[in-house]
């Protein structure tokens, strides 16, 4: 899989967000959403698998489910994912990513009315419209200096 660009898309009154057609058909039916930082990652449920044993798995390092530390990490970024049919129109309901006993997740996101859907590769994010134009500025300045060594 391989996401690329960034969209703007609307959230529906009942929190629901069209993926963009490329993305439909590179992540399939199933999704895994994620409330990570101040967005939402989107995976496929093998990405998703990926990205969370990619946190314990680099150099000699490993998961060791008899540390206390990496057992949190786990169940802190398993518990908060998602996993969710995209419907037949192609949207992913963001509504489900909220926690019952948190409620309000979504607004303290930024994740209402117009969000950007973002291509990273091997997943999406879903982005406050405002945080995005923010990174996009950042981006923007230190480009070429990061492109070309400068």
């Amino acid at each position: 899989m391989y996401l690329t660009g960034s969209y703007s898309m609307s959230v529906d009154p009942k929190g629901r967000v069209t993926l963009p057609a490329d993305f439909r058909r590179e992540v399939g039916e199933t999704v895994v959403l994620a409330p990570l930082g101040d967005r939402v990652f989107g995976f496929t449920p093998e990405g998703f698998r990926a990205y969370v044993d990619g946190m314990f798995e680099h150099g000699d390092r490993h998961y060791d489910p008899r540390s206390l530390e990496d057992a949190q990490l786990k169940r802190d970024l398993t518990s908060a994912a998602t996993t969710l049919s995209v419907d037949k129109a192609g949207r992913v309901a963001l509504g489900k990513v909220e926690d019952e006993d948190e409620p309000g997740l979504l607004e303290d996101l930024g994740l209402v009315g117009t969000v950007k859907v973002v291509g990273v590769e091997d997943h999406f994010e879903i982005v406050n419209v405002e945080k995005w134009k923010a990174e996009r500025r950042r981006m923007r300045e230190s480009f070429n200096a990061r492109l070309f060594n400068r």
